[in-house]
């Protein structure tokens, strides 16, 4: 296997560690084991899968999945998806819609969610939603990770009548200065701009992504997410009364190996409760929900994030004591 480009073979390389435990030096044993490992990329994506396998029982996304493109040209510091899957590769148009009807055909499904990072960034979006919405008329679209400053009215306009129940952005951060850190350059009066759009536009429900600890963070910017929650509520409401909702969807921050922050310290669990019972106090409100996973599961996260082999041993003890996918729901 060693001899496969792009293929790291761990037995093959000899790891030294300090007197302190740090990392010294990783050397080869043989001569087939490549000091360097080069990344592969596939250039052409390869065929979308068409007959998966239906499940029987119920599951969290019933629907089929269609992959329109293959890494994202934004550059998000935290994002390590976004670092690692470069460059962009997008399916053409004709074989996304070839996929749909396949998917269909096969599986019976009404409902095709248009994968990618940033779906919204496909070229074309608007004219594939549209030629789909027209050539499938059962067809529901889940469009996911949806970027509020490439999500255009056109595109609004384009998705099925019937599928005007819930859109997804993720802001991350209340503050334009934190958001810019992150790299993630979207001003408040655009994402206003968006949510009265699609409120005005026939939907009743946002979905939120925000995460806490990030690097900079103050008590201000929790703050920041409280008032921005608040607008976007007063604008939902305003349009479509009392039916309008907001989901909230709050993530700890992990800190990710090949990233810019990668080296930053993750925020500890105290500081990240005390932030988290703010927000359930501030947002508990008609309109409103919120939800948040297990702060513990994003500290192992970093750890096993960016541990190394070391921590193997300690993968396999919690396996011994019985640990198998603990936090996952």
């Amino acid at each position: 296997m060693a001899t496969i480009p792009g293929i790291y073979v761990p037995s093959l390389y000899h790891v030294e560690y300090q007197a302190d435990g740090s990392f010294k030096s990783i050397t080869p044993t043989v001569a087939q084991a490549k000091p360097t490992i080069q990344r592969r990329i596939v250039t052409k994506l390869p065929p979308p899968v068409t007959k998966p396998v239906v499940p029987y029982i119920e599951v969290v996304h019933d629907r089929g999945a269609i992959e329109i493109q293959r890494g994202c040209n934004r550059g998000c510091r935290f994002c390590q998806a976004g670092i690692i899957y470069r460059p962009v590769r997008e399916r053409s148009q004709s074989e996304v819609v070839q996929a749909a009807g396949e998917l269909i055909a096969n599986c019976g499904y009404n409902e095709v969610s248009l994968v990618s990072l940033s779906t919204s960034d496909y070229a074309g979006i608007d004219e594939l939603v549209a030629n789909l919405s027209h050539r499938y008329h059962n067809l529901s679209l889940s469009l996911p990770s949806l970027r509020i400053d490439s999500f255009s009215v056109r595109l609004m306009e384009a998705l099925p009548s019937r599928r005007k129940t819930g859109l997804t952005f993720a802001p991350e951060a209340g503050s334009e200065r934190l958001r810019r850190s992150i790299n993630k350059n979207t001003p408040e009066d655009e994402l206003l701009k968006t949510a009265a759009a699609a409120f005005d536009r026939g939907w009743i429900s946002l979905k939120l992504y925000f995460m806490l600890g990030l690097p900079t963070e103050t008590i201000d910017d929790i703050e920041d997410i409280i008032q921005l929650v608040d607008k976007i509520r007063s604008l939902g409401r305003k349009a479509k009364g009392k039916r309008s909702r907001l989901r909230i969807s709050l993530s700890t921050f992990v800190p990710k190996p090949h990233t810019p922050f990668q080296w930053v310290a993750q925020v500890e669990e105290e500081q990240l409760n005390s932030k988290r019972e703010l927000l359930n106090l501030r947002l508990h409100r008609k309109g409103i929900s919120s939800s948040w996973p297990d702060p513990k599961a994003s500290l192992l996260e970093a750890a096993l994030s960016r541990g190394d082999r070391q921590l193997g041993k300690v993968i396999h003890r919690a396996w011994q004591l019985g640990s198998t996918f603990d936090a996952w729901s």
